[in-house]
């Protein structure tokens, strides 16, 4: 036990979003390009895939958002299947 408090690896969403910002893009911006609606790369960002159309999509809008910010987008895909058995 390390006695200090860890907080969660940032998950794909947010190195997404941390990306995004480090670029001065808005939301509503990256949504427009993606073809997104803004809600749907919020719910992206903050992890909540429940409220995006499912799997095959969320995958694909991180593929997509990944490749509009100059990102390599596996990495990211590989943490979606993390993600995905840590919440079963």
């Amino acid at each position: 036990m390390t006695g200090g408090w860890q907080a969660d690896p940032p998950g794909a969403g947010q190195i997404l979003a941390r990306a995004r910002m480090q670029q001065g893009r808005t939301v509503a911006e990256m949504a427009q390009q993606l073809k997104l609606l803004p809600r749907q790369l919020e719910a992206l960002e903050e992890g909540r895939f429940e409220d995006l159309p499912g799997p095959v999509f969320v995958r694909g809008f991180v593929r997509n958002y990944a490749r509009a910010l100059g990102l390599d987008p596996e990495p990211l895909l590989g943490m979606l299947g993390e993600q995905a058995r840590d919440r079963e």
